[in-house]
């Protein structure tokens, strides 16, 4: 517990989520008293499932592996204190997987990463510049193909640079 990247505040204010959360109180009951048949789990707890085995609880706070899981109603505000320093997609993810879960957390923050109007105003997408090739010295020395469709039927095309 004194590992995990929060303070005492905010491990009780997760973990009283987590005791309020139906989901988490449940996944709570089922890392206590073992997990029911696939076929049994319904809903919500269904996405949970594959993950099993990395869920435990200590200290009354729900864990997987080292990662606090992060109820439904704490979720927006732990991709905002991620986020806080704008520092693009790559960190806010690596803060993701050293300190906090719930299934797709990893796309969410990139979403919410890509959706910030500061982020795409401080950090706009790079272009790649066109790079010139060398013009071959014979016909059909260089060509480029492509498949396409067209009026529902297939084509190749091949061109001669």
């Amino acid at each position: 517990m004194s590992q995990l990247p929060a303070d005492k505040e905010r491990l009780e204010t997760y973990s009283k989520g987590q005791a309020g959360d139906p989901v988490c109180s449940q996944l709570i009951h089922f890392c206590h008293n073992g997990w029911p048949e696939r076929h049994k789990v319904k809903g919500e707890l269904l996405r949970y499932w594959p993950a099993r085995t990395d869920l435990s609880v200590c200290e009354g706070l729900l864990l997987y592996g080292t990662r606090i899981v992060v109820p439904k109603e704490l979720q927006h505000q732990t991709l905002c204190k991620i986020h806080h320093g704008h520092q693009g997609i790559e960190r806010c993810r690596l803060r993701v997987t050293t300190s906090v879960w719930w299934p797709g957390v990893s796309s969410q923050m990139e979403t919410f990463v890509r959706q910030c109007s500061t982020c795409a105003r401080l950090h706009p997408p790079t272009k790649e510049p066109m790079l010139p090739s060398a013009l071959p010295k014979h016909p059909w020395e260089k060509v480029a193909s492509d498949l396409f469709e067209f009026k529902g039927k297939q084509y190749l095309l091949v061109v001669d640079y």
